[in-house]
């Protein structure tokens, strides 16, 4: 092999190495159909309004962003601490 040939060789090997295993790093997207969207569960932020508590038991009642959806949550000891705020599934 003449010494302009074998260059040739060496060189389009190495470009052919160094283009071939490039990756495209692109995102995938999935789109969702709105169909599939009204099937998710949505959240809303329920915060601590009032807690009750007798001898027994501790009741504490959240108000959700929804005036309709408050929630009531009790428990059988009278030392629980309600927590202040939570995300609670729209009804």
């Amino acid at each position: 092999m003449t010494k302009k040939k074998w260059l040739l060789a060496v060189s389009s090997i190495i470009l052919f190495c160094f283009a071939a295993p490039m990756n495209a790093n692109a995102e995938g997207r999935t789109y969702v159909s709105k169909k599939e969207r009204e099937k998710e569960v949505k959240y809303q932020i329920c915060r601590l309004s009032k807690t009750e508590r007798t001898a027994s038991s501790t009741s504490c009642y959240y108000k959700a962003q929804i005036p309709e959806d408050s929630i009531v949550v009790s428990t059988e000891s009278p030392k629980t601490v309600c927590q202040r705020e939570f995300a609670c599934k729209i009804q």
